[in-house]
């Protein structure tokens, strides 16, 4: 019994690993834009909370005080969480890009064919290494995740400051106080 499977040509296994890459690609990216979206849910819900938190701390208890370290310091921890695994798929998305590359660098040249407008992950890698580039969703996320940290910390000083934390601090280690 002969068998009639044809071997695999180039062509087909270049379309075979360029659709493995994509859905690669594609799949991480998607990660990456719904992790953003639960962040930006997050961020939204809590300032949410923490209005409503400065609208009692005017009464100066003890407990609104409590609370308010308690979420800024889960603030902070859980923007390490959402930039931890934003960095991950960031990785993961560079994986697929450069083998999206590679596939592209197989492209025949064809003298009718303008080879560099099928290039897309090439160009855009040139356009950063030259500067050309726009600021892109990386550095957006940055920008956000820098800003929930500055905003925790803010928080969580401010907390500590309700408390007599650095009252008590001062007075631990003999420093002199300011009053105002």
């Amino acid at each position: 019994m002969k068998n009639h499977s044809k071997k695999p040509t180039r062509a087909t296994n270049n379309e075979f690993y360029s659709d493995y890459l994509w859905k690669y690609f594609e799949l991480h990216a998607r990660q990456r834009i719904t992790l953003f979206s639960f962040f930006t849910g997050f961020c939204a819900i809590f300032i949410s909370a923490i209005g409503y938190l400065f609208t009692k701390i005017q009464t100066d208890t003890a407990d609104v005080a409590y609370v308010l370290f308690i979420l800024s310091l889960f603030l902070i921890i859980a923007t390490w969480i959402f930039a931890s695994l934003d960095k991950r798929n960031r990785q993961l998305i560079h994986y697929a890009e450069d083998s999206l590359r590679y596939l592209e660098s197989l492209i025949p040249i064809k003298p009718y064919l303008n080879i560099r407008e099928f290039q897309i992950f090439t160009k855009e890698k040139e356009d950063k290494n030259n500067g050309k580039a726009l600021p892109g969703h990386t550095d957006c996320f940055k920008y956000l995740f820098y800003c929930s940290y500055c905003i925790g910390a803010i928080l969580l000083l401010f907390s500590l400051h309700k408390l007599g934390f650095f009252i008590w601090l001062c007075d631990t280690l003999k420093l002199k106080q300011i009053h105002y």
